[in-house]
């Protein structure tokens, strides 16, 4: 039996498809780690299984019953919403589950410990820092850059680029003071250049206006 290029393509879709949406909506929250392409297309096609065991029973609906087949807007809607809607409702309650930790509570409970869904200790502290933090970042050639990381800062979710961007600038004094640079309009450091990078609650003492 041959396929011909639109079977070929109607194939693809329903088998990769559903998987490929649930990986992209999961991706949006969780940064996701490098892998060659066969790898995520392995996880696609058993993402869209999972997909399709748990609406097994309305597709068997569709193929068993004349419901369906004298009814044809029906039937298409039944489809995208197995194929498109349900993948990407799945990714957001998997995002919701990781959130509180569930998921990792029960594998724990029973004596498992899975691999955590962020790769980086960089992705999980910057993913977690929803602004109203100061940082100190200390630099490879001995230099500090200190600065505020608040809404409308940037930590870069890349790997090749772990670059930082910092709102505010702020100048350390002698007695450890945090003095607000004037007139700054924020910093940008590249990551290939950091050694480590320091991080403050916004309700720290021993900040100052500007200097």
């Amino acid at each position: 039996m041959t396929l011909n290029t639109l079977e070929a393509a109607v194939a693809t879709l329903a088998f990769l498809g559903p998987g490929a949406l649930f990986y992209f909506t999961v991706s949006m929250f969780f940064p996701q780690r490098l892998e060659r392409q066969q790898t995520i297309i392995l996880r696609s096609l058993a993402f869209s299984v999972i997909n399709y065991a748990i609406w097994f029973w309305a597709i068997y609906l569709i193929v068993t019953r004349s419901l369906f087949s004298e009814h044809l807007i029906l039937t298409v809607a039944t489809w995208f919403a197995i194929i498109f809607v349900s993948p990407i409702l799945l990714g957001f309650l998997l995002v919701y589950l990781n959130e509180r930790n569930v998921i990792g509570r029960i594998f724990r409970r029973v004596g498992l410990n899975p691999i955590h869904p962020i790769a980086t200790s960089w992705d999980y502290k910057f993913r977690d820092t929803r602004g109203d933090r100061w940082v100190s970042v200390r630099m490879d050639d001995g230099s500090e850059v200190a600065g505020y990381f608040g809404s409308s800062s940037f930590a870069s979710s890349e790997s090749a680029e772990r670059d930082l961007y910092l709102e505010d600038v702020y100048r350390v004094a002698d007695d450890g003071q945090w003095q607000r640079v004037s007139g700054s309009d924020g910093v940008l450091v590249r990551g290939e250049h950091i050694i480590h990078i320091e991080f403050w609650n916004q309700d720290q003492e021993g900040y100052g206006e500007d200097g």
